[in-house]
């Protein structure tokens, strides 16, 4: 059993493959035909068979292939087999009288043995009719499964799923969280386009949030020309600023600061406060009058969230993090902190 998702109408495409390891002609699979309103069809021993249930483009199903071999008392070589195919609780049950036999039975998730010799612009290849989209969610039983059985399992595999959709640029335009067939969560992305907009960029500009499929929030991104997000509007988890140094280090996160050292490891996450008093100081003039002069006192407070120590002689092994030692055994090849960090583009 396994969540099937088609995006594809290609002529033929296998879900399962059952054969006979040591002899692969004896094979019985469930493929889905195009050419026949998406039907779900049985290839029994080369013998076509119609379910009669359909598997459509665009839309997540629970499939399952489920068989038995019965010996007949009145015949050294031939067995009934029966198969039951499923499909989001719908089901159909074959049986036949057969002399193939699957003594050594091997299950494939799409099809490895046969295939099509196909002739194309770019030459010849063997075309084994692959499924075109995703499969997910596998659950295996080691026995002839009830529908009952099947149903209970189809309810286990109907969990939380995550699916991304990619352009024809092959950039990511749509995240989403689906759980039984309902999009609880999608991120929808529109990119950047240059002054000549030929070309599009891969810099994201505007992001939209839904939850349940109302619009949470839209967030837009202010970008500098080296591509690092600068700013980020969002009205409901709120504004963003960052600043980056030479290197294009990550040097500022709104009011929290971030500083390096010449490897660009870097040293410390703090944030400084500046606290402006005012007040007057009252003294007496030379003719008697009261005068008072105002005076402006600035105080400045640094409080350090986080500080890093680095090796003396491998200058980007670090070896401290606040108070706390870090154990660095030979052969300890783990990245410099400043990769860890990253910008904020990589964090959202």
């Amino acid at each position: 059993m396994a969540r099937v998702y088609i995006d594809s109408y290609s002529d033929k495409q296998y879900i399962f493959d059952c054969y006979d390891y040591n002899d692969t002609s004896n094979s019985i699979s469930l493929y889905r035909d195009s050419q026949t309103a998406n039907e779900l069809c049985l290839d029994f021993f080369g013998q076509r068979i119609s379910t009669r249930l359909s598997l459509d483009n665009d839309t997540w199903h629970v499939i399952a292939l489920s068989y038995k071999e019965v010996k007949n008392n009145d015949s050294l070589d031939t067995k009934t087999i029966t198969y039951r195919v499923y499909i989001d609780g719908k089901t159909y049950e074959y049986g036949s009288d057969t002399s193939n036999h699957l003594n050594h039975p091997r299950m494939l998730i799409g099809r490895s043995i046969s295939y099509v010799k196909e002739v194309s612009n770019f030459g010849e290849y063997d075309n084994y009719m692959p499924l075109c989209g995703q499969i997910e969610m596998l659950g295996i039983r080691y026995s002839y499964c009830e529908t009952s059985t099947l149903n209970n399992m189809a309810n286990e595999l109907n969990a939380l799923t995550k699916i991304n959709l990619y352009d024809d640029f092959g950039m990511l335009k749509k995240k989403e969280f689906i759980n039984k067939d309902k999009e609880i969560l999608s991120n929808s992305y529109t990119y950047k386009t240059r002054s000549n907009t030929k070309y599009i960029s891969k810099q994201v500009a505007k992001e939209v949030i839904k939850t349940n499929g109302s619009t949470l929030t839209t967030r837009n991104y202010t970008l500098d020309k080296l591509g690092n997000v600068t700013g980020i509007s969002d009205s409901y988890f709120g504004n963003k600023t960052y600043g980056y140094n030479i290197n294009g280090f990550l040097t500022k996160v709104g009011d929290v600061d971030y500083s390096y050292d010449n490897n660009g490891n870097i040293l410390k996450i703090f944030k400084t406060t500046t606290t402006t008093t005012k007040y007057f100081e009252t003294y007496i003039g030379p003719n008697g009058e009261v005068i008072k002069k105002p005076v402006i006192n600035k105080e400045t407070k640094t409080d350090v969230y986080s500080s890093y120590t680095y090796d003396s002689t491998i200058k980007d092994r670090l070896v401290k993090v606040n108070d706390k030692t870090i154990t660095v055994y030979f052969g300890d090849c783990r990245p410099p902190i400043s990769a860890i960090v990253g910008h904020p583009s990589r964090q959202l």
